[in-house]
């Protein structure tokens, strides 16, 4: 499959986004023209073929919901564990966590959050820790797994289109018409954005570009040149740019963005395995890189990073997620698809 399309390259590019942009943003780094490609958010990337990927892989396990459940656990879990493994190790190494404070009650807590549902939680104990949070960008998860289970939900109790649709249309009303009336560093507040109501219609669009492929393919297939005209016409020609809780007009933006990389998913559809044969190491680039950030932040004592430091942190994490993909990541996909057959 990866031959035939170039998900994996857009997983890539996506975690080097947002890697590029946290980095920069938590360093102050001036960037210029690189700004351009804060247009293409790689959460919503993710999202975006996330929802196509996911109604995929149920409706080919609809009579294997066993599968289903396995293989997007497996998905996550195996790297988010070593990743959590990580950040014991990176915060006793520099000296933030003494021993004694392991035991700490909040402490326990949230070494529960991150091996299970709960990654977005960081207790005040880590707030002078880095930027603030080991690893802020693992909300994310939270999520993701929130539209595994409702979309696997949804299949199997209420199998009704129209149900689905009014879902996509309330999560889409909920960020035109709530979120700019939300104090937005209020608990009610902060729990919201991390469901998944705020981006299920982000998730949607993958999803019923899947559903209905058939029929919305002949919109994108091929035609990847046309759609990023029209996305950066759109986007650069109104500056009106893609956010994660959008008004109706960049709404407007993210659908855009969402059928652009659609669109080079199944354009060109060789060039990712051209460019990077089977090799995904973007789930670890994404899960590993506000890791040595924020290790090498607090380590610099407010002092300005060198390019040296920037350029090992770059490195350290490049390596930690070829070897997470190599050595975690598909080892435990294999040996769970080798079981099923």
């Amino acid at each position: 499959m990866n031959k035939e399309n170039n998900f994996n390259l857009i997983r890539l590019f996506a975690a080097i986004q947002v890697m590029f942009f946290h980095t920069v943003g938590h360093l102050n780094i001036e960037i210029g023209y690189l700004k351009y490609f804060n247009s293409y958010k790689g959460v919503i990337i993710f999202f975006t073929i996330s929802g196509y990927l996911i109604y995929l892989s149920l409706e080919r396990n609809k009579y294997n919901i066993n599968q289903y459940v396995i293989n997007r656990l497996i998905r996550i879990f195996p790297a988010l564990w070593f990743s959590t493994l990580i950040s014991l190790i990176l915060l006793f190494f520099s000296g933030y966590l003494k021993w004694r404070e392991l035991f700490n009650f909040k402490i326990l807590l949230y070494w529960f959050g991150q091996l299970s549902i709960f990654q977005f939680w960081t207790p005040n104990i880590l707030s002078e820790y880095g930027v603030g949070t080991p690893n802020g960008s693992l909300w994310t998860i939270t999520v993701e797994i929130q539209f595994y289970f409702t979309l696997l939900l949804l299949f199997l109790f209420v199998k009704k289109q129209r149900f689905i649709n009014l879902l996509f249309v309330i999560s889409i009303l909920l960020n035109i018409l709530i979120y700019k009336n939300f104090a937005k560093e209020t608990i009610s507040a902060k729990l919201f954005f991390v469901t998944m109501i705020p981006y299920f219609y982000n998730f949607m669009i993958g999803a019923y570009f899947a559903k209905y492929k058939k029929y919305l393919m002949k919109l994108i297939e091929n035609k990847v040149i046309y759609w990023f005209i029209i996305y950066n016409l759109y986007v650069y020609g109104l500056k009106i740019y893609p956010t994660y809780y959008p008004d109706f007009f960049s709404l407007i933006s993210n659908f855009l963005l969402g059928i652009l990389v659609l669109s080079f998913a199944f354009s060109y559809k060789k060039i990712s395995y051209i460019l990077i044969k089977d090799v995904d190491i973007s789930y670890g680039l994404y899960l590993y890189h506000m890791l040595f950030l924020n290790f090498i932040i607090f380590n610099s004592k407010g002092e300005l990073l060198n390019n040296k430091k920037i350029f090992f942190y770059v490195i350290i994490t490049v390596l930690v997620a070829f070897f997470s993909y190599k050595y975690i990541e598909k080892p435990a996909l294999n040996y769970f698809k080798n079981k099923r057959g």
